[in-house]
């Protein structure tokens, strides 16, 4: 299946506002970049290709009235990017963080000084609330819904059950229960935290 040629055709679209593009197998395929711009696209669904950080940016640039997206990102390649400010982004929908650094993570939400709602799956690490409230505060003012969801499997010889209490502890503050009311909980199977 040549999927450049349906992304061409897909941003070639002149009225175009709603993109909804999903896979009925457990699969996800490296996404090809548009080589066309479109003006009137505000709203992207992508759950059957699988994105670099490089490539969302690039997104924004042929996509550049983007308001909604809804993606998978696999991030754990050293490929380069330069992060720019995505002003036009007001509601973000993650389907699966793939990183194992958690700086890719905070550096690319630290430029989305728009961002009314935040729905996040890391799949493979854990940012505590001291962090999120950092990144919230000084970087997502605007946040009003936020859903996160983590997991990370630990070694046998970590002491899980306080790794547990350090996350649960790091989102007990007046932030997280009196300014915003966002509830955290952590459940632990097979050595892995899930929150």
């Amino acid at each position: 299946m040549n999927f450049q040629l349906i992304n061409n055709n897909i941003w070639n679209l002149p009225k175009l506002i709603h993109c909804h593009c999903e896979s009925y197998i457990d699969k996800q395929w490296d996404f090809h970049l548009s080589t066309k711009f479109s003006r009137s696209l505000s709203n992207v669904y992508i759950s059957a290709f699988k994105f670099q950080l490089n490539q969302i940016y690039q997104l924004f640039q042929y996509a550049s009235h983007l308001k909604h997206l809804s993606i998978y990102i696999d991030s754990d390649e050293n490929h380069e990017y330069k992060p720019i400010s995505i002003s036009t982004l007001i509601d973000l929908k993650i389907f699966n963080f793939y990183t194992s650094d958690t700086s890719k993570v905070i550096t690319f939400l630290q430029n989305l000084p728009n961002l009314h709602r935040l729905n996040i799956n890391l799949s493979c690490n854990l940012i505590d609330g001291y962090q999120w409230k950092q990144i919230i505060r000084y970087y997502l003012s605007k946040l009003k819904i936020f859903n996160l969801n983590m997991k990370k499997k630990f070694s046998i010889d970590q002491n899980i059950q306080e790794r547990v209490d350090e996350l649960i502890n790091s989102f007990q503050s007046s932030f997280w229960i009196n300014e915003h009311q966002w509830f955290v909980r952590c459940l632990t199977y097979d050595r892995t935290i899930f929150s």
